[in-house]
């Protein structure tokens, strides 16, 4: 596979498809009261471009069955950097809004607010192994991504946000960003086809994309079998927060 055909890759899914936190005021409360989220003062203006990821992501929350004992609070809020990242110290997500915007940009609004979304779902999975205390096998960022994917198939919507989050982390490691060999992450390459991987396997609908397709092509002519990852990750992710 030809690296630039990441880009094109991106392009078929689209067309196919520091203030002091206050709580968001025009924000439901969620059934499962563990959770708190926030939208710092001086992004109360954007409220309504967080509202329906922020609605998706309560209905997430809503559906658990079960919940930390102590409070987790979700803050969107101003940050140096794009990125989003979960402080067990704190029990505290913190979502950047430049990374709303950096993939915005890229991916365009709607699909850059799936992939935000799927990104606040990744470090929901860090908050609830840490606090829950859930068991898991392998490197913990991985386990992030595959719960983040399930929970995204088990909503019943479109794992759009999964594999352009893969695509995404693919053109950083393009554009020069690569992640240190001893690090938690794996290079980017290797997590857009794990996201791909899944997605595709947990939503065969998606191979219809013909460059979905390709790269799961790839993936099977080393043996992977995308279906059956799709199904242990699933398992394994209803066994741990006791979905149905």
């Amino acid at each position: 596979m030809r690296l630039s055909l990441i880009p094109c890759l991106a392009l078929m899914l689209i067309l196919s498809a520091c203030g002091w936190a206050q709580p968001l005021q025009n924000s439901r409360q969620t059934s499962n009261q563990t959770f708190q989220i926030q939208l710092a003062e001086n992004l109360q203006t954007e409220s309504a471009r967080f509202e329906p990821i922020l609605e998706r992501f309560r209905q997430t929350l809503e559906a658990l069955p079960l919940a930390p004992q102590q409070k987790i609070t979700v803050e969107i809020r101003s940050c140096r950097q794009a990125n989003a990242f979960y402080i067990p110290s704190e029990r505290l997500i913190v979502m950047c809004p430049g990374l709303l915007d950096t993939l915005s940009r890229r991916f365009g609004e709607n699909q850059g607010q799936e992939t935000f979304h799927f990104v606040m779902l990744h470090e929901l999975a860090h908050a609830l192994i840490d606090q829950l205390n859930l068991p898991i096998l392998g490197n913990e960022e991985d386990a992030a991504d595959a719960m983040a994917t399930v929970l995204l198939l088990e909503q019943a919507n479109s794992p759009i946000g999964a594999i352009l989050a893969g695509i995404d982390f693919y053109e950083q490691y393009q554009q020069g960003f690569i992640t240190p060999w001893a690090g938690v992450h794996a290079i980017g390459p290797q997590r857009m086809f794990n996201l791909v991987c899944w997605a595709s396997g947990g939503q065969p609908g998606l191979l219809e994309n013909r460059l979905i397709r390709r790269l799961n092509s790839e993936m099977q002519a080393l043996n992977r079998n995308c279906s059956q990852e799709y199904s242990q990750q699933e398992r394994a992710v209803k066994t741990l927060l006791g979905l149905s």
